[in-house]
Parts: structure tokens; sequence; C-alpha cells
């Protein structure tokens, strides 16, 4: 069972004209090895939103997996009380993944459920209060009549006006009317709800057109709502014909509009010069106010067999899309970084942060010691015009295979960012868990991105001599920044959740 230190997070801020944060001490949300469930306690997510900020993690607690929660009123410096466990939609389900979002008091969360059947659904449960109380969980996707289906994790968006929206792709099996072959596709989704949860609308069919005689099949399905109540949704598609199959996905982005509840025709990303030749992965979103929304992604060179991160900002709420933008290309023009990829971004007051992995390629999309970079859009000036990628230098972290990088954290308020990674220190294939080789890492800038600090010491060195963290996720709470991830090098090899606050910056 996770088990939550009383004990204040000691906090150390930097002298204010250095204008840089260090690292600060964590302690454990989770209990030692005689604590039940805590082999299993990971994947945290953190929401701040209302004068709360919120964690949720997956654990393995008695036969199954559940989603708990714990809020805490000090904008994330302690977490008393006890941890909450979110209700299974189904009895004896699994719930794995979980997903948070919240705007004001209305907090979200969505998880993937996996029935004792086999089939998997994707579950949904709100609050009004920020995470005081919970509603009544909501399956929202539909199941398969034939067989299996397989979820993606949920994504999941609270607008400006508290309409809750969430996207997800699953894997449907279906029984051919003429032939009655069984056909397996993946489809995207969008649900949404105006009532703080309490009733869901019939998901809308994600899809990058009209199929006819030409199976689609949608994945990494993402979404983000503005202010005004509107959702923009970006996936990747391929379409796959009865004679040739395609493995190439592109990316696409499409408008929610609330108002007449449908989605616009997707529009497909392109490059200046058409559409880009290459395989689309990693997709991320996010919007701002009333119109802003912006995305990225990495695009595969299937023959060179590298990746480039490329990124796009529209002023029009995802009505119009202008080109991609490469936003790495000074790494590989300067000939020592060859290839980047697993993009995050975040909005704020004008201005889109892109944080992503670079290194030089080796073999099969493998990497050699892969780097951290931030780019930055000033929408107040450009559109297109993305800063150089800037470097966020640490220790050098080996080799390794940069696919096996858990994604970086990124979040923005005002003219402050926070970036968190997982920095390894191992050798190639290690195991996201391995006791000794991964710290989070984190990196702050005050000054919208023109410069940027890296804390001298890893976030999680603090509490675990051995390392061993991953999975970061930073949200802004105020002036200051909430990081949680999951770490299991304090010797009994169980993984707990931890979290802790960076300010003097």
């Amino acid at each position: 069972m996770l088990k939550l230190l009383a004990i204040p997070f000691a906090v150390v801020v930097a002298q204010a004209a250095s204008a840089q944060a260090t690292a600060v001490t964590a302690d454990p949300l989770a209990g030692g090895s005689s604590q039940p469930g805590v082999d299993s306690s990971k994947y945290p997510q953190v929401a701040a939103s209302g004068g709360e900020a919120v964690l949720v993690w997956e654990d393995y607690r008695g036969a199954s997996w559940q989603i708990f929660t714990r809020r805490s009123s000090s904008s994330g410096s302690a977490w008393p009380g006890a941890d909450v466990a979110l209700p299974r939609h189904t009895s004896g389900s699994d719930a794995r993944y979980p997903s948070i979002a919240a705007s004001g008091a209305n907090v979200m969360v969505g998880w993937a459920e996996h029935l004792p059947s086999g089939l998997e659904q994707i579950v949904v449960v709100a609050s009004v209060d920020n995470g005081a109380t919970w509603g009544a969980t909501t399956a929202v996707s539909t199941l398969s009549p034939i067989s299996s289906v397989l979820v993606s994790e949920p994504a999941i968006s609270v607008a400006g006006d508290g309409t809750l929206y969430v996207a997800w792709s699953q894997q449907e099996v279906s029984r051919d009317s003429g032939s009655g072959e069984l056909d397996i596709i993946d489809r995207g989704y969008l649900s949404w709800s105006t009532d703080a949860g309490q009733t869901w609308n019939t998901p809308r069919v994600v899809e990058a057109t009209s199929p006819v005689e030409r199976l689609q099949a949608v994945d990494e399905v993402v979404v983000s709502g503005l202010d005004s109540g509107n959702a923009v949704v970006a996936f990747k598609s391929n379409e796959l014909t009865v004679s040739q199959q395609s493995v190439r996905f592109e990316p696409f982005a499409t408008r929610f509009v609330k108002s007449s509840a449908n989605l616009d025709a997707a529009t497909l990303l392109q490059a200046p010069g058409g559409p880009l030749t290459g395989s689309v992965a990693f997709l991320s979103i996010d919007t701002q106010g009333q119109r802003g929304v912006a995305v990225a992604f990495a695009s595969s060179d299937l023959v060179a067999k590298s990746q480039t991160v490329y990124a796009l900002y529209s002023s029009s709420g995802g009505a119009t899309w202008p080109d991609v933008q490469p936003v790495s290309s000074v790494e590989q023009s300067v000939g020592v970084l060859a290839s980047s990829t697993r993009p995050s971004l975040a909005m704020t007051s004008g201005l889109v942060h892109v944080a992503h992995y670079a290194g030089i390629v080796v073999g099969d999309f493998g990497y050699l010691f892969s780097n951290v970079y931030v780019s930055t859009l000033d929408t107040s000036v450009s559109a297109t015009d993305w800063s150089d990628s800037v470097h966020l230098p640490g220790p050098q972290v080996g080799a390794n295979t940069l696919s096996r990088l858990p994604k970086i954290a990124i979040a923005a308020s005002g003219q402050r960012a926070i970036v968190a990674w997982t920095q390894y220190r191992g050798n190639v294939n290690q195991d996201e868990y391995d006791l000794v080789w991964d710290d989070i890492r984190f990196a702050t800038t005050s000054d919208g991105g023109a410069a940027w600090t890296v804390a001298p010491q890893a976030l999680s060195a603090a509490s675990t001599g051995l390392g061993g963290s991953s999975h970061p996720q930073v949200q802004f709470k105020g002036v200051q920044g909430v990081v949680c991830w999951d770490n299991r090098g304090r010797g009994d090899g169980a993984p707990e959740v931890f979290a802790s606050i960076v300010s003097g910056f």
C-alpha cells in the first residue's frame, strides 16, 4: 500500500540574483517493502489548479491494479491525509495507465480498464472540488461484439469553460458483411461532457478520411481543450488497401466545435514542399486561450533510419494550419547530433516550448549520447520562426537505446518553464527500472526560454542514493513547479512514487 509521509517537503531555494532553481528533497509517497502493493506503485501523473495539486498513480494491491489519488492544498509542498482509491468501473478488472487534467476546481482522471473477459475499455471519473470528492465512473468506450478490444491510454483535457474531453484509440474486431472474414482495425474516438462528468456524449469517430474501400488505422490520439469550450485533436493515421499495406503514419489534426458537436474534416499536417515522407510518432499537443494551439511530433526517415522533430502553431483554434517546421535542425546542421525524437510541448503567454531528445544514430534507430534540447516559438513575433534548439547539458548518459527513454515532462507558466527528464547512466538496453542507472534531472527558465539553467543535482538523488527513477511529470502551481516520478532505488527493488517542488527561479 502506498504510504504518504506527513513530513513536509524540504525546499532549497536558490538566491534570487542567480535566478536558478536547485534540486529539492523529495519524500516518498509510497511506503517500505512491508507495505502491501509496494511492488507496483508507478506511472504517477499530476495536475494543479484551483489552489490544489492532485496526484494519481496505479498501484497493485491485493489481486489487481487500481488507480489511487492524493491531493495537496499546499501546492505540493506537503501531501497529508490518506490516499483515495478511485473505484473500478467493473468489479475484478485491472485499472492501468492513469491520465489527469484540471481547470479551476474541475479535475478529471481517465484510465484503461482491463476486464476479466479479456476486453478493455476507457473509464473516466471527475471531481468538481479539486479532488476532495469524486463522482461515479463512466465507461466511455464501446466493446467489440466479436473479440478482445485493446485500448490506448486515454488523453484527457479540461477546457476553459469546464467541458471535459477524453480521446483514445482502440483496436476493434468486426466481421465483414460480404466475405464474413474478421477485420481488425485501430480507430480513434473523442467523447465529452458538459456537466462535470455526470453524463458523456456518444463518442465521435476520429479519422483522416471517410473510408470507402480503404481501411484506416488511427493511433496516438491526443486532445486539448480551448477556453472557448472547443477542442483540438491530433492523431496519426495510415490507410491499408486490400492489395497493399502501408506502414507509414501521417500526422493529422481536427477541430471539435462544441456548439455543433461535430469534428471538422481532418487536416493533413504538411511540410512546405508537401506531405512528409517519413512515418510520424510521439504526438504532443497543447492549447492556450480561445484560439492558440500547437502540435509537435517526430518523423522517421525509414531509409536513413533517423528521426526529426517537427512542430506547428495555429492561431485559429485549429481551423487552419501552417506548414510544419523542423525544430531540431540546429543539432543536425552542425553534424554532431543526427537524430531527434520524443517531443513534448507546453504553451503559455504566447510562448510554445518544445523539448525533445537528440543523439547520434547507431544502428537501426539506436542512439548514442542522447541529450535534451528545447526550442521556443514566440507567437507574438512569428507563427513559424522557432528559436535555435538549446542544449540542456547534463552528465553524459552513456550508450543507450533512445526509444526506451520515457517521455520528457514540460510545463510552463508566464515566463517560467520547467523541463524534467530521465537521465540514464547505464549501458545499451538497460531496463527502465534498473536499480542504478537512471535519475530525474530538470532545467528551468524564467525569461521565456531565452536562457535555461540545468540544476546541478539530480532531482531524485536527494532521497534515493541508487537512482532508479523514471516517468517524470511536472505541472505549475503558481510560480513553483510540482514534479512527480516513480523510483525503485531504495534497495528493496519496489517501485515507489515520489513528489517534489521546484521554486526560486
